[in-house]
């Protein structure tokens, strides 16, 4: 049987695209289903590592794996609306990647996009934004979606040599 987190890129173009909507700063963004292993409330208590990014917020063990747990928007130079209730852990499935779990204030819930969105050419991405896609969907609607392969190779990611 298939769960939602079973599916590949490939898999969801026969089915539309399936993911997760979650707010960053005054946005709704989303994120594919296939890059997110769970979701959790925020570990506590974090271990603090000395002499990183502020972006970081520390590690914790989930599930027996030492995770970096990561403040999306501080990483993303958007505003952070705080620890509120509706805090996550969004924990991250890329191969080849640490375990990394981002935080984000509050996960609206599941979305699909019927048919696959169609993403900006990378020549018209915000620099500032490394990870946010631009897209349309039907109607001609745009949205932003995660790229977290993307944002887990980044220029930061890479900087801090996690």
């Amino acid at each position: 049987m298939s769960t939602p987190h079973d599916e590949s890129p490939a898999t969801q173009v026969d089915e539309g695209w399936r993911g997760l909507a979650f707010r960053l700063g005054v946005d709704e963004v989303l994120v594919a289903s296939y890059a997110i292993a769970e979701v959790l409330d925020p570990p506590e208590p974090l271990t603090r590592i000395p002499g990183v990014p502020q972006w970081i917020e520390g590690v914790a063990a989930i599930h027996g794996a030492i995770t970096l747990v990561v403040n999306l928007p501080r990483l993303l130079g958007i505003a952070d609306s705080g620890a509120g209730r509706g805090r996550r852990l969004l924990l991250a499935r890329v191969p080849d990647s640490p375990p990394v779990g981002l935080l984000v204030p509050e996960v609206l819930g599941p979305r699909q996009l019927d048919p696959v969105p169609t993403f900006a050419a990378a020549a018209d991405e915000p620099e500032s934004t490394p990870g946010l896609r631009a897209c349309t969907v039907s109607g001609g609607d745009t949205c932003r979606i995660l790229d977290v392969p993307a944002l887990l190779r980044g220029e930061a990611f890479r900087a801090t040599q996690w």
